[in-house]
């Protein structure tokens, strides 16, 4: 039975070689006519699975980048050897454009994450400034430079850059540069608490 069935599959082989653009293009008229219904079909799947085939595809890139991690790095040091000059010749013909788009990037960074800790419009979370050029960040417990040393961190658009891609995490709130700075001069209260308190 073994053996009857292993001379099938070698048939059947054989056949779909001879065969093989003839099999390609009935695929191919098979798609284009059902398109619509097969583009639907595999929309619904990849919303049903979308956790576990994105779990499934981050463990194949880490596996496969892991296990040629070394002709990858010979690659991207031959690629950017070959583009250096190209891509230096293009920074200095287009340097205003393209400060302008990491402007408006960094810009639209910085207003999700103000807008994210200030739930809507971004205020002073103590005197309710909305004037978005004097805001910034705080740390809640006071270990800003502790937390930027340990992430790596070395400017406040590496900060906002950190906070969108861990989910925007508690511990920090935003306020005004004059409530930043006076928490600074008063030992971690706000001069306008103080000024209530008195």
């Amino acid at each position: 039975m073994v053996h009857y069935f292993h001379m099938w599959r070698e048939s059947d082989k054989g056949h779909c070689q001879k065969n093989k653009e003839k099999t390609q293009a009935k695929k191919r008229a098979h798609y284009l006519k059902n398109k619509k219904k097969i583009l639907a079909q595999q929309k619904l799947y990849y919303l049903k699975n979308i956790e576990k085939i994105s779990a499934y595809s981050r463990i194949q890139s880490k596996k496969y980048h892991w296990e040629n991690r070394e002709a990858i790095l010979v690659k991207k040091r031959i690629y950017n050897a070959k583009t250096f000059s190209q891509r230096h010749a293009y920074a200095r013909k287009n340097r205003d454009s393209i400060k302008k788009r990491m402007d408006k990037h960094n810009h639209d960074i910085k207003f999700e994450v103000f807008s994210h800790y200030s739930k809507g419009k971004p205020k002073c979370a103590c005197c309710e400034e909305s004037i978005f050029e004097f805001l910034t960040t705080e740390h809640i417990d006071g270990k800003g430079s502790e937390h930027r040393r340990r992430e790596g961190i070395k400017t406040g658009k590496g900060t906002y850059s950190w906070l969108k891609k861990n989910g925007y995490p508690s511990g920090f709130k935003i306020l005004c540069f004059n409530c930043n700075c006076g928490q600074n001069v008063t030992k971690g209260v706000c001069p306008h608490l103080l000024k209530e308190i008195k």
